[in-house]
């Protein structure tokens, strides 16, 4: 699927719920997120994801390259044949009907000191400001965080994304909290036509070192729990210099979770 009819069909997903609807023939409905790969025993096309129910596959997915990040609106029928547990347990996957699916653009985050890393003092080329940078956090799958943030544009504009962090920042304690900050913001790729609408877009974030960075600090200092990340994003701008606002609701990361490569 190319960039164009990924975003459509991106769109397309966010109007379907993001909540799992339990079905009376015990199915699931649902988004999700995840990255593809090949498994070894018959070389189907399968999906790691947040979902407790393990991989996922469908025929579908076939189409898609093996690494691509992938965001479908599925539907899992626990009493089909394929998914009783004697079949799961030797396939290693479920077998999901998928209505909707749309690759998900990948990133990876950078520190300030990076080459090409933007300066968080000035206003990019073609820089588009953000209304909400984490409309939602979809989940964290082998190392890729996906994240769904909200534009006002043209539905047919084009964007890129950074991720940016400061590694000599210390941890802020936030609502007893160690907590970090990460930085978003947005350019102009191509330009839209279309009336400006507020819209979202899905990307992935590969964030799995820079987790695993803080991860150990934070066990070597005696914290075995959790830390916290928080998004600054540019929501304008003023006098030629972004104006960077914050979004207060900080999103756990289990330590656990990253150090055992369980994401």
């Amino acid at each position: 699927m190319n960039k164009t009819m990924a975003w459509i069909a991106a769109a397309l997903l966010l109007a379907c719920t993001t909540s799992c609807l339990e079905g009376g023939s015990n199915s699931v409905e649902s988004d999700t997120v995840g990255i593809i790969r090949r498994e070894s025993k018959e070389g189907k096309m399968v999906m790691d994801n947040p979902f407790p129910y393990g991989p996922f596959y469908s025929p579908t997915l076939s189409k898609l390259n093996e690494g691509a990040c992938v965001l479908v609106h599925f539907t899992l029928n626990r009493d089909a044949a394929e998914n009783s547990s004697t079949v799961v347990r030797s396939r290693g996957y479920s077998t999901v009907t998928i209505s909707a699916q749309a690759e998900v653009e990948k990133y990876r985050i950078a520190r300030f000191s990076d080459p090409g890393a933007p300066d968080t003092g000035k206003v990019l080329k073609d820089e588009v400001p953000i209304k909400n940078p984490v409309n939602l956090v979809r989940g964290y799958v082998r190392g890729y965080l996906f994240v769904e943030h909200v534009l006002n544009q043209p539905s047919d504009q084009r964007n890129e994304w950074y991720l940016t962090y400061n590694p000599d920042a210390k941890a802020q304690t936030y609502l007893g909290k160690h907590t970090y900050d990460i930085y978003l913001r947005t350019t102009k790729r191509t330009t839209g036509t279309k009336t400006a609408v507020d819209m979202a877009v899905n990307s992935a974030y590969f964030i799995k070192s820079y987790f695993e960075e803080i991860a150990r600090k934070e066990k070597s200092s005696g914290n075995n729990e959790a830390f916290y990340v928080r998004f600054n994003y540019v929501s304008g701008f003023q006098n030629g210099k972004p104006v960077w606002s914050r979004i207060e609701r900080a999103m756990p990361v289990q330590i656990s979770d990253i150090l055992s490569n369980k994401g």
